[in-house]
């Protein structure tokens, strides 16, 4: 496999000053996240740490502990006398060498490269409604509430306007912040290449799951489960139409061979 030195690392590495995150672990992520995109393919030889500090204007430290964070996670192997090289997965998981595109790495693809159910009622606006009728997941018995002491808890609280921004639960504003910390959170021990905007929150892990099961499965696919199963997430599935395989759990979780 030739040097990738002809790859402008420059393009493919943006450094932002202003993040809390330190600079090596950008340079890491970013690395790896060209990797799993097939810009830098596994066998590739990385530039040596002087060359990629010149060509990113950093001290050569940082990029040594951005290699050592690769090496650490997986991702390359250090081979003595020869350099720092991507390392190779199964051969049925290789990826061709792509050409490579300056904008790989900051925009998101147009489509998903799996299919999914599409429906409209997943966009669709509640309309609003005067009716004193309402479906919804529950609410607690204030008769059972203890109102006078929770009176004076978010008296003192509302009273105090640094705490206006922890108001509310809209996904779009009321958790902005937790979705910016878990972003950056997935970045920097999952090397993922996101944002505040590619997260979803929703309440809870039952409708995380039915949202999932409702777009990815059609009616006959097959689900794989562990005998010691959740159940709940069972019957998103088949609600989904999809049809329930259990296969044997060991020490490590579901058995892979029984899988296979």
């Amino acid at each position: 496999m030739s040097s990738p030195v002809q790859i402008p690392f420059k393009s493919v590495i943006h450094i932002d000053r202003s993040l809390d995150r330190p600079v090596y672990l950008q340079i890491a992520h970013q690395m790896i996240n060209a990797i799993q995109r097939g810009v830098l393919v596994p066998g590739v030889q990385l530039p040596g740490t002087r060359s990629l500090a010149d060509d990113l204007e950093l001290h050569r430290k940082t990029v040594i502990a951005a290699y050592d964070e690769l090496d650490a996670q997986g991702w390359t192997e250090i081979r003595p006398n020869k350099g720092t090289f991507v390392r190779h997965k199964p051969a049925a998981e290789q990826v061709e060498l792509k050409a490579y595109d300056k904008e790989i790495l900051n925009s998101y693809p147009a489509q998903t490269g799996y299919g999914f159910k599409q429906n409209m009622l997943l966009d669709a606006v509640s309309p609003v409604t005067n009716s004193r009728l309402e479906f919804n997941d529950g609410l607690p018995d204030i008769r059972l509430l203890p109102l006078g002491r929770l009176s004076k808890v978010y008296g003192g609280i509302l009273k105090r306007k640094t705490n206006y921004k922890h108001f509310g639960y809209s996904h779009v504003e009321g958790n902005e912040y937790f979705r910016e910390t878990l972003a950056a959170y997935l970045n920097n021990t999952r090397g993922l290449h996101i944002n505040k905007n590619n997260i979803l929150t929703t309440r809870g892990i039952h409708m995380s799951l039915y949202m999932a099961s409702s777009m990815l499965i059609e009616k006959g696919d097959l689900v794989i489960v562990g005998d010691l199963s959740y159940y709940l997430a069972n019957m998103c599935f088949q609600q989904s139409g999809g049809k329930i395989i259990s296969v044997p759990v060991d020490e490590n979780g579901i058995s892979a061979e029984a899988v296979r």
